[in-house]
């Protein structure tokens, strides 16, 4: 559970820096970095998204911490876009947890085998998302 979670934060990360200072194109490597990751290493992330309730308090404590970097890295993308003005949801806080909720599911249902490819399935959830934060162009 640490390692998927670990190797997650530390994409995410990457991602985000790499898609330089544009929150808009920072929600979307987010979002897409981690659907791809739920899609690549599926049955690791299901175990380590559905079984916190097995772990030891020690244990749970140290995962429940990377989630919560994880959840932290989001908001402050989704902060960065409402002080900008690229984003106008009235609920950031719940709008992000619902980003992540829709990421994280896809370890539950995705099959290689389906109609649709990680990245077909990346960028739709990206495009939701932005729709979910009230994507706004400079222009606006």
């Amino acid at each position: 559970m640490t390692g998927v979670t670990g190797d997650l934060i530390t994409a995410l990360e990457a991602t985000r820096d790499a898609a330089g200072p544009d929150p808009v194109a920072r929600m979307e490597a987010l979002v897409r970095t981690h659907v791809l990751l739920h899609t690549d290493r599926r049955d690791e992330a299901f175990v380590a998204n559905s079984e916190l309730r097995s772990l030891r308090p020690a244990d749970r404590a140290a995962v429940v911490a990377q989630r919560d970097k994880v959840l932290a890295i989001f908001r402050a993308v989704a902060a960065e876009g409402l002080a900008a003005g690229r984003f106008a949801c009235a609920h950031p806080a719940d709008t992000t947890i619902a980003i992540l909720t829709m990421c994280t599911s896809v370890a539950g249902w995705f099959r290689g085998d389906g109609r649709e490819t990680p990245a077909t399935i990346a960028d739709r959830y990206a495009a939701l998302a932005l729709r979910m934060l009230d994507r706004r162009d400079p222009a606006d």
